[in-house]
């Protein structure tokens, strides 16, 4: 009798799953859509200080130019480990296959330090003290391949793999009106020693992992469903290390003084993310 009931409820509770199954997973959906994205991307810049705070240690040096002697103390603090990322993606969707890309924006929050003048001239001292920043930044395009696992009404809910290129970097800013550099920054400020900006950066292949899900706020049935959507997605990018530096628009750091293999460093700026998507779509059979 017991054995009976058990069979009994395995039965309905495999037909029950097995509706629900396919109210559920539909492999026939069909659509399209765009958003706009505002997030947060973990980042770690601690390949491009040689310790915990700063970008090279205090940059120091001193000139003299009649009986005027110009001492100067620089430097430049390792911003926090993160960017704030927008941007927007376009999608289509056949036989619940997602075919899609996406550009991004990354900004990273600055970190201030100070830029120190000391002026002598005939055994009086002035002091100068000016502002320097350090902030990551970047950008990237990927073509992004998913599938809808999860379509009831307007839900759905997908993996998504992503294959793009893209860079990022550290740029570093002063507003002294004489400035100094770390000397990897070297092959451009040796010609410009008052560039204002230094762009520290690579260009890598991009990974994307992620899950996303979206609500179509429109009116929809249990067949189709379309109008403005609001989701999220969450997931990891992947930039292989790489020592592939580059400086302002193009430059080779190892061009700019006897560089050695070892002092170049090798940044490897992958991090988890989380992003927010407002747009409008359609999917449904």
């Amino acid at each position: 009798m017991l054995k009976s009931a058990v069979k009994g409820l395995l039965l309905s509770l495999s037909i029950s799953l097995g509706a629900f199954a396919q109210e559920i997973f539909k492999l026939n959906s069909f659509g399209g859509g765009f958003n706009v994205s505002m997030g947060y991307q973990g980042y770690n810049p601690s390949s491009y200080f040689s310790d915990e705070t700063k970008i090279g240690y205090d940059l120091i040096e001193s000139s003299t130019s009649g009986t005027r002697t110009t001492s100067t103390v620089a430097s430049f603090k390792k911003p926090s480990s993160g960017v704030l990322t927008t941007g927007f993606q376009g999608f289509g969707v056949f036989n619940s296959f997602i075919l899609g890309g996406e550009l991004n924006l990354n900004i990273g929050s600055p970190a201030e330090s100070e830029h120190i003048d000391i002026l002598s001239e005939n055994g009086s001292n002035a002091t100068n003290i000016y502002s320097t920043k350090s902030r990551l930044a970047g950008a990237d395009a990927l073509v992004n391949l998913g599938f809808i696992a999860v379509r009831k009404r307007g839900l759905i809910v997908y993996p998504m793999l992503g294959l793009g290129y893209g860079m990022s970097g550290l740029l570093l800013s002063s507003e002294a009106p004489t400035r100094l550099y770390p000397d990897i920054a070297s092959v451009v400020t040796v010609s410009d020693p008052n560039l204002q900006n230094i762009f520290i950066w690579t260009q890598t292949p991009i990974f994307d992992f992620g899950l996303g899900a979206q609500y179509m706020l429109g009116a929809s049935t249990e067949d189709r469903a379309k109008g403005f959507s609001i989701g999220l997605r969450m997931g990891y990018k992947l930039q292989p290390e790489t020592d592939n530096i580059r400086i302002n628009a193009n430059k080779n750091p190892k061009d700019g003084r006897d560089w050695k293999d070892a002092e170049i460093p090798k940044v490897d700026l992958s991090g988890f993310y989380v992003k927010l998507l407002i747009g409008f779509g359609k999917v449904g059979e």
